[in-house]
């Protein structure tokens, strides 16, 4: 096979290291000249054809082999204050064109999913993040392999007609949303707020006719031109490849290019390879028959076995001792959501290489079900009225809903966003089956999330422009007839979001906004997050400067609660199910209690034993109970309940 070639033509040169690297120049030849072969005599016929059967052989197993890439490590990265979670991404293009080479057969599924509008070309793959802030080294390793739905042996000719292959590799950053609004003019992110560090080349077949397949190869990285203007329609870093000069960035990239031979009966897809593609295979043998169909039977008797201590209208106490302690990430936990229903909670749970949400059983506190396929911090969390299903947002561009009553792992629907998504609500009302997203680029979505089951994608209806910044927050009122967003320049927009249901086709189309929300002292100040009091009449603004606000919205009255710490980081708050106290987290690891209607600070949690800031806080819908939760090294998430022995949780004067 070639890959056994490649592994002797290596070990023919005795100055190369033990882990057979083959150093490439800047033009994608081999840095090393192979000696020449010796002249050979002239073999018998029956030789020649003895050998002719054998390339014939070795080509046909060739054409039965997929383009498999495997990205080893770099060498030391140059110092950046900013660097914080490294990935790399990997293109097949055109080397003539630069247009991604389309897919041998547009029914076959991709390692990764197609590109928007084209069905037969392929998307860059992506490595799994390696979060190099967290190991405190600037030598990032993923030894991550990708798959590429091509068979290989084309591209190793050089005949007429054929595509002459070249592979592009970009080595990103990750910038969080934080990073980039403290560093804004500092860095230069792309739509999705990726960050190009520096990208290298290889050519799969070199002008020399050297075949760069089946060893391991070091390739020179460059930095990406400064001040970049884009072309439309053409790939950056294939213009950066074609047109521009090369300037060395001061590292080399490790990688090995081969054929791997995949079975014909599975989709070839076993794990996410990049943030816009459903996971594959994630669900269990016993979830895809008729045990979901049954559950909701299931549920129902579990709903009615279970008798709230809270009565309907009855005013909330103020939860004052510690009933569960769950064990969540390794890097604790951004969101925490009760059901409407009370009997479960998700959390947005955080690791070091991937970010599931939990759903837990309440008052149990038994986990029910562990949720992949994030691979960016999750933002937001929203239920569905009946309980049913639950959508997350995340930072890898995408959101995605799960159907948690039938206990499927596997996504249900998945909405791709061509950059962050940090807000995402599902609409309350009982017979809309609709989401809508807020985003990096700041403009919302409204998305079709139901429609046939087999369906993975939810259909866009409509993109809401009117805010200037990233869109923070979404929230409904009860009803859903308004909603409101907030985003990072301290701005709020007031929706008509009447779902029409005569309009089949686009049930949104009549939402517009009605009314915009500018607090002189909340200019230029990002919102965190966005709340609708019970009576309909007041929003809670939660911005980032150390202030709660409750907003009259018929009047712009606004009322302020001081006492919190929040400058920096993203923190959360809400408003109990009686409308009477507020809630929320703070930077200094202590949450906080006021008397809506008064203003009075009441209580506060000064014993979570949190080290870095409370992210989250939320009220049980039906009972005396509230849930922290914080973003940091194996933090839990606390779940406090009312003990009338226990009095209230006063703070001292």
């Amino acid at each position: 096979s070639r890959e056994g070639r490649a592994k002797s033509r290596a070990a023919m040169s005795s100055d190369r290291p033990d882990e057979e690297v083959v150093a490439l120049t800047e033009e994608g030849e081999e840095a090393e000249r192979r000696p020449k072969a010796a002249k050979r005599t002239k073999k018998k016929n029956a030789k020649g054809e003895e050998q002719y059967l054998e390339q014939e052989a070795e080509r046909r197993e060739e054409d039965e082999q997929a383009l498999g890439v495997v990205v080893h490590r770099t060498d030391r990265l140059a110092s950046d204050p900013l660097l914080a979670c490294a990935l790399v991404r990997v293109y097949v293009v055109d080397a003539a064109t630069g247009q991604h080479v389309h897919k041998e057969d547009s029914e076959q599924p991709a390692a990764a999913p197609s590109q928007p509008g084209s069905s037969d070309s392929e998307h860059p793959l992506t490595t799994q993040p390696c979060d190099v802030r967290a190991h405190r080294s600037l030598l990032p390793e993923w030894e991550e392999q990708v798959v590429f739905n091509h068979r290989l042996g084309p591209f190793l000719r050089v005949e007429p007609g054929v595509v002459r292959v070249l592979l592009l590799f970009e080595v990103v950053d990750l910038v969080s949303m934080d990073e980039t609004q403290t560093n804004y003019s500092a860095l230069e992110t792309d739509s999705g707020g990726r960050r190009c560090l520096a990208w290298a080349f290889l050519k799969l077949v070199g002008a020399n006719g050297a075949v760069n397949v089946g060893g391991k190869m070091r390739l020179q990285l460059f930095y990406p031109p400064a001040r970049f203007r884009p072309t439309a329609g053409v790939l950056p870093v294939y213009e950066w490849y074609a047109k521009h000069a090369r300037l060395r960035y001061p590292a080399t990239i490790y990688v090995t290019v081969k054929g791997l031979r995949l079975p014909s009966q599975l989709d070839p897809s076993g794990r996410s390879m990049m943030t816009l593609q459903q996971e594959q295979g994630s669900r269990a043998p016993d979830e895809q028959g008729s045990g979901a169909a049954s559950s909701p039977v299931r549920a129902s008797q579990r709903r009615d076995a279970l008798k709230w201590s809270r009565l309907p209208g009855q005013t909330c106490y103020i939860p004052n001792k510690l009933a569960l302690t769950l064990k969540v990430g390794t890097a604790g936990c951004f969101r925490v959501r009760f059901s409407p229903d009370g009997r479960a909670l998700a959390a947005a749970c955080a690791h070091r290489d991937s970010h599931p949400v939990f759903v837990f059983e309440v008052p149990s506190g038994q986990l029910l079900m562990e949720l992949p396929g994030h691979l960016g911090l999750v933002y937001d969390l929203s239920w569905s009225h009946d309980s049913s299903h639950l959508l997350s947002a995340s930072s890898d561009g995408t959101a995605r809903l799960w159907n948690v009553e039938g206990r499927v792992r596997a996504a249900e629907k998945v909405l791709p966003h061509p950059c962050f998504t940090y807000a995402g609500q599902l609409h309350p009302g009982a017979t809309a089956a609709v989401a809508v997203t807020g985003a990096y680029d700041g403009v919302l979505r409204a998305w079709d999330v139901g429609g046939a089951m087999g369906t993975r994608d939810g259909r866009l209806l409509r993109e809401l422009d009117g805010h200037r910044g990233y869109v923070n927050a979404v929230c409904f009122d009860a009803d859903g007839l308004q909603m409101f967003s907030g985003d990072s320049t301290g701005v709020v927009l007031v929706w008509r979001t009447f779902v029409s249901q005569t309009a089949n086709s686009n049930p949104v189309r009549d939402w517009a906004v009605t009314k915009e929300i500018k607090e002189p002292d909340l200019k230029g100040v990002p919102i965190n997050h966005l709340w609708a009091h019970p009576n309909g009449r007041r929003l809670l603004v939660h911005a980032r400067d150390s202030a709660l606000r409750l907003i009259d919205i018929r009047v712009q009255v606004t009322r302020k609660f001081t006492g919190a710490s929040n400058q920096r980081e993203r923190v959360h708050s809400c408003i109990s199910p009686c409308g009477t106290f507020l809630l929320s987290g703070s930077e200094d690891g202590v949450a906080y209690v006021w008397n809506v209607d008064t203003g009075d600070q009441v209580a506060m949690y000064s014993e979570l034993g949190y080290q870095a800031p409370v992210r989250d806080v939320h009220f049980h819908p039906h009972e005396h109970m509230v849930a922290f939760c914080c973003h940091g090294d194996a933090q839990p998430v606390l779940v406090f309940a009312y003990d009338h022995k226990g009095g209230p949780r006063r703070v001292d004067a």
